[in-house]
């Protein structure tokens, strides 16, 4: 946790970022008083949504008022926003800029799985500037968490 507050305090124009829910609820987001804006907030971006609340539910006009950079998915088909026309106006989706992370399992946002979640979000926001091993934070982490489990975890 350190390391990348260490590596995001100098960071100045924060990236915007959009989660949707897992499942293709992609209107289904997490506002500024949420485990995942947390996330967001270690990983050096700012939460798109402009919400307090904890679990809001928004419709296509207010996801294209924000405009985010990127678009952060956890176990949806990333076809679930591509599909939609009314999205196309985003430049995220325009950009390519949506994200899913995957496989599920490493990116649990209801656990402490979230670290390795926002480890890769600072690399796919700041790759430039990045110097997080991703898999080596895969396997502390893991390892962390599921002893020697975690070997067969990896595989």
């Amino acid at each position: 946790m350190n390391e990348i507050q260490e590596a995001t305090k100098y960071i100045g124009q924060k990236k915007s970022v959009y989660y949707a829910w897992s499942g293709g609820r992609i209107y289904s987001t997490s506002g500024r008083n949420s485990r995942m804006s947390e996330c967001f907030r270690l990983a050096g971006v700012k939460n798109a949504c402009t919400f307090a609340v904890d679990q809001p539910k928004i419709n296509s006009q207010t996801l294209i008022s924000w405009e985010p950079d990127l678009i952060l998915l956890w176990d949806t088909d990333p076809q679930e926003l591509y599909s939609k026309k009314e999205l196309s106006v985003l430049k995220a989706v325009r950009n390519k800029q949506v994200h899913v992370l995957e496989p599920p399992f490493y990116y649990d946002p209801h656990t402490l799985k979230i670290m390795y979640a926002a480890i890769e979000l600072h690399n796919i926001c700041y790759g430039e500037k990045e110097n997080f091993d991703l898999e080596k934070n895969r396997r502390d982490i893991m390892t962390n968490l599921y002893g020697d489990k975690a070997a067969a975890l990896l595989e």
